[in-house]
C-alpha cells in the first residue's frame, strides 16, 4: 500500500466506524407505548354515564335526542352543558394506561375499594363498561384504574381530570337557566 492512500483508507475506516457507531438504534430504554384499557368506541358511541362516589345513587349523564341531560340524586333530569358533556365522552371512549401493575395486592391498596370513584359508561348498543378511580401514583402523574378485565393500570391524569370534576359542573350557571 502507498503511503498516500493509508490517510485516505484510515479516513474511509473512521467514517464506517462513525456510522456504525451513531447510526445505530438507540441505546436508552424506550418508553413503552400506550395501551387502552378497554377497547375502544366513539364519543357518539356513549349514550350514559353514572357517576358513582361513595353511594350506589350518583349522579347520571345521558345523551338524549334533544342533547344531553344530567340527573343529580334525588332530583329530575336537567339539560347539561353540551361541551363538558361530550368532553366527559371522549375522555372515556379513548382511555389508554401508561403501564399495568403487576401485583398480588388488593386493589383497596391501590385506592380502587368500594369507596373508590366509580364511573359506569353504557354505550348505544347497550353494553356497559365500568371504570373505577384509586389513588394518586406516588411517584410521575397519573392514577390507579381499575377496569373490566381486573388488571389494576395506570391512566395519565388529563383525561381522568375530566372523569373527576364535579358532575354538577357539567349544569349550566344559574344565569344562564331560563
Amino acid at each position: 500500500m502507498h503511503r498516500a492512500t493509508l490517510p485516505l483508507a484510515a479516513l474511509l475506516l473512521l467514517g464506517l466506524l462513525g456510522v456504525w457507531w451513531f447510526g445505530g438504534e438507540p441505546t436508552s430504554p424506550s418508553v413503552p407505548p400506550s395501551e387502552m384499557v378497554w377497547a375502544p368506541f366513539q364519543p357518539d358511541d356513549v349514550a350514559r354515564v353514572h357517576f358513582i362516589d361513595k353511594s350506589e345513587v350518583g349522579t347520571v349523564l345521558a345523551r338524549t335526542a334533544q342533547g344531553w341531560t344530567l340527573q343529580p340524586p334525588g332530583s329530575a333530569p336537567v339539560p347539561a352543558v353540551d361541551v363538558p358533556a361530550r368532553a366527559v365522552a371522549l375522555a372515556l371512549s379513548g382511555l389508554t394506561s401508561v403501564r399495568q401493575i403487576e401485583t398480588d395486592a388488593p386493589a383497596e391498596e391501590y385506592g380502587l375499594g368500594t369507596s373508590a370513584l366509580r364511573v359506569r359508561v353504557t354505550l348505544a348498543e347497550g353494553s356497559t363498561r365500568e371504570l373505577v378511580i384509586g389513588d394518586a401514583v406516588p411517584i410521575g402523574e397519573g392514577r390507579y384504574v381499575l377496569s373490566g378485565d381486573g388488571a389494576i393500570r395506570v391512566a395519565p391524569d388529563g383525561p381522568l381530570a375530566v372523569l373527576m370534576r364535579d358532575p354538577l359542573d357539567l349544569l349550566p350557571p344559574a344565569s344562564q337557566v331560563p
